[in-house]
């Protein structure tokens, strides 16, 4: 019953439930990315290895996670997989999107927020044990949410509540598009698991 009721509350897709069982490597190629040195199969296995040392909390696992590569490699399925551990041990998890986030964060400011909604979500922003913020940098990007990313970001960390992040952008890409203070948090407090390969969405679909 706990477990449900923190399934309910994490805003996760229901339909998807995805475990560190379903983390199939067959999907990434075991031919060498001349880029990177090494195979999109060997960097998966990297990083299910760091993932689900994450997920169980260990002794030497990183504080926060920070997943960038291109559209359809897995990010948020490793998230997904993350937050359904969490949730097994009985942790708090929320998921949002940044654009979703940032959406709550400016109603409310503006008065534009319907009932306890937003309230109740900032509050799971601020107090779950395990934040995933989707999808940083499609969101319509200003000042607002500059100043919003940073205080969730450097009060977490203050907190020690753990957080992970997906992108699209690289750690250099963050760089550019977000203030010095925000990208030195998160380059600096996050370890970088990078996502390489070929679209594995659409592979799935032709299993």
């Amino acid at each position: 019953k706990q477990s449900l009721a923190l399934l309910k509350a994490s805003n996760l897709n229901p339909e998807a439930g995805h475990t560190f069982r379903d983390f199939d490597l067959s999907l990434y190629s075991d031919k060498e990315d001349a880029r990177y040195g090494f195979s999109p199969r060997d960097n998966a296995n990297s990083v299910k290895e760091i993932a689900m040392c994450f997920a169980a909390e260990k002794e030497n696992a990183p504080q926060n996670l920070f997943l960038y590569g291109a559209t359809g490699l897995g990010k948020t399925f490793t998230s997904d997989c993350i937050a359904h551990e969490y949730i097994r041990r009985r942790k708090s998890v929320f998921y949002i999107s940044a654009p979703k986030l940032f959406t709550v964060y400016e109603d409310y400011k503006f008065g534009r927020a319907e009932g306890s909604t937003a309230e109740s979500t900032i509050s799971s922003v601020q107090n779950c044990e395990l934040l995933i913020l989707d999808d940083l940098g499609v969101e319509f990007h200003s000042p607002f949410t500059d100043s919003c990313l940073f205080e969730i970001v450097n009060s977490r960390l203050s907190n020690r509540k753990k957080m992970i992040i997906s992108s699209n952008l690289s750690p250099k890409e963050l760089s550019k598009n977000y203030s010095d203070r925000i990208a030195s948090r998160i380059i600096g407090e996050f370890e970088q698991l990078l996502f390489i390969g070929d679209d594995i969405r659409i592979k799935r679909l032709y299993q």
